[in-house]
């Protein structure tokens, strides 16, 4: 079962949690615009930790705009992190895109409606 899955910037990769009470297998399409790995524009191979341990029992399908990727695992696995060259950060552009709507909207509201953060006397 899966628990979640987290950026983690800083590493450029995705953590995926799990819970695996038997082997199996666990199949992600990522798109590109979420994890990246290229070097020197061409396309890189990603590395895959399994709890931590570096793990040669994966496949991958990549396209223009995804990469599909297969991992097995055995009971007991908590961890499997991708690692590229780039991750985006968790909500990052779309905090930043609202930031800024709402710095402008105060700004538009503000010089309308004449409103002044310092009284004047």
């Amino acid at each position: 079962r899966m628990l979640g899955i987290t950026p983690m910037v800083d590493d450029s990769s995705l953590v995926v949690s799990i819970e695996a009470t038997g082997d199996g297998s666990l199949q992600l399409t990522i798109p590109r615009t979420v994890l990246e790995s290229t070097r020197d524009g061409n396309d890189d191979d990603v590395f895959i930790l399994v709890d931590g341990e570096e793990t040669d029992d994966y496949e991958i399908i990549t396209t223009e705009t995804d990469r599909t990727i297969t991992v097995q695992f055995s009971a007991g696995t908590e961890v499997i992190e991708i690692i590229g060259t780039w991750v985006i950060p968790e909500f990052g552009t779309i905090a930043a895109m609202i930031l800024a709507i709402a710095i402008i909207s105060v700004i538009a509201i503000s010089a309308r409606s004449k409103l002044s953060i310092i009284p004047r006397y």
